[in-house]
């Protein structure tokens, strides 16, 4: 079982960063997950909601902002102290995936959009990783089932994973072609871990912040783990897998 660093490391650092991810990085993350959205000038952008008001000093929808815009912002408003606002603005995917060479796997997850938002976005990360060996490092992501299909149009090659906390979601995520379940901690239960594994599914279970819970989801067997606090959890699975 292996952890991954949710939005970098979102309890620890300012979320969707490249401030963010390197601090992930620097203190062991090799997995990260992040969110995608298009700025007003059509580039993939890595924030998590439809406006930058919570997470950054400004306000209005990411769509209205250039690239040029988004970058300039300082996006420590709501997570922990930080003392620098080197490198928190909202940058795009060409730029994180650049400066994050360390990392073994992406989950790039899509969020809910118009369907030409969406398209443009498959399109696009179809450009960037236009063949099976230079996707290898990434798994696409969404709640938004329209983004799966579309991905098996533009770049069939690429993994797809299902974000879930429905009942049912295995079958779903079999339908779509997902070889990733993103499960919630609410609904991830040892029958649930048994029957995705059977069908060969990575099980990745998201949002994991305690100790007790890391415990259990481990023992369940499931395969990664997200986590806003990775420097809590690195070490506790380390230690877990130790007395196995």
């Amino acid at each position: 079982m292996y952890i991954v660093g949710h939005r970098g490391a979102k309890g620890e650092a300012p979320e969707n960063t490249i401030a963010g991810f390197r601090h992930a990085i620097e203190r062991g993350v090799r997995y990260l997950e992040f969110d995608l959205r298009l700025s007003s000038d059509n580039e993939i952008v890595i924030v998590h909601d439809e406006t930058v008001d919570r997470t950054c000093y400004g306000s209005g929808r990411v769509d209205s902002f250039s690239v040029k815009e988004l970058e300039k912002l300082d996006g420590r408003k709501s997570g922990p102290l930080w003392s620098t606002k080197i490198d928190t603005g909202v940058t795009t995917l060409c730029k994180v995936v650049a400066k994050t060479p360390e990392i073994k796997l992406y989950q790039f997850e899509v969020k809910t959009a118009p369907e030409a938002v969406l398209e443009e976005i498959a399109k696009q990360l179809a450009s960037m990783f236009p063949t099976k060996k230079s996707a290898k490092k990434i798994v696409v992501t969404s709640f938004d089932t329209k983004m799966h299909k579309l991905m098996k149009i533009h770049a069939p090659y690429i993994e797809l994973g299902l974000v879930s906390e429905m009942q049912g979601c295995l079958a779903q995520a079999q339908e779509l072609g997902c070889s990733y379940l993103i499960a919630g901690s609410k609904i991830c239960t040892p029958s649930l871990v048994s029957r995705a594994h059977k069908q060969n599914m990575h099980v990745s279970v998201w949002t994991v912040n305690e100790l007790a819970a890391i415990e259990k989801l481990h023992t369940m067997g499931v395969d990664s783990l997200v986590t806003d606090y990775p420097s809590m959890a690195i070490p506790y699975v380390g230690s877990l897998q130790r007395e196995e």
